[in-house]
């Protein structure tokens, strides 16, 4: 793909989607209001976790054999769905003055009670993704990166950690979907969201190799009829996968 002719092919490829019709922004405020709007709008009628791809209920818990899932080590993490942000809170917020704390508050906490601009970006439906509470734990605020050998460590998912060099490794066929939400939210957050000159040309590297699916394109509509001038302009001609 060449990204000088985003504008011409990418807006495209979305419009081939039903964009839902909604009268006002439902631009989320807070987190907590995010997840609502994530389950009640987005997820509702899909109910698979993004890296494993295993089905959930309404009651957020996961069912193992949709997708082979085994927990490496917390039973009762591996059981729910939780609220994953692709780019971790720490890559937006712990530059920001109020990631040191305050009133007794550290990071994540702080910046939530005091800083609105943290507040919008971690509220931001495109950065939120369902995910296997114990995947969403592990992976923590890891990078995304290769892991040499694969190793199967969660059944049949095909997602890897490793904790001694501090990466994770997400399956092929998600890796487009990771760089676009990165680029996109870089765009629409000029210079809150840091990455290195190795992830950047990793996300390039990847939203090349795995071009957008029917399924993101659709997600990624969705997202923009909710949320008022957002657009993730790296949505191109969408293919189910």
């Amino acid at each position: 793909m060449k990204y000088n002719l985003f504008c011409l092919v990418l807006l495209v490829g979305c419009q081939k989607h039903d964009t839902p019709k909604v009268r006002k922004s439902k631009w989320p405020t807070t987190f907590q209001t995010a997840k609502a709007i994530a389950e009640r709008e987005i997820y509702k009628d899909q109910r698979v976790t993004f890296y494993c791809g295993c089905a959930y209920s309404k009651e957020g818990l996961i069912d193992p054999v949709s997708c082979s899932y085994k927990p490496r080590q917390s039973k009762t993490r591996g059981q729910r769905m939780e609220w994953e942000h692709v780019i971790p809170a720490a890559q937006f917020g712990s530059h920001r003055p109020c990631w040191k704390g305050c009133d007794g508050l550290k990071g994540r906490m702080c910046c939530r009670k005091t800083d609105a601009t943290f507040r919008k970006i971690e509220a931001d439906l495109m950065n939120l993704v369902p995910s296997v509470g114990e995947l969403n734990g592990d992976r923590s605020s890891r990078p995304y990166g290769g892991v040499e050998g694969e190793p199967r460590r969660y059944g049949a998912c095909d997602f890897e950690v490793d904790f001694n060099k501090d990466v994770a490794e997400p399956r092929e066929s998600i890796r487009g979907d990771i760089a676009r939400i990165y680029k996109d939210m870089m765009q629409r957050h000029p210079g809150q969201i840091i990455v290195t000159p190795e992830q950047q040309q990793l996300f390039d590297q990847w939203d090349q190799q795995d071009p957008p699916s029917a399924e993101e394109g659709a997600r990624v509509n969705k997202i923009r009829a909710l949320m008022k001038g957002v657009r993730n302009e790296y949505c191109t001609n969408a293919k189910p996968r």
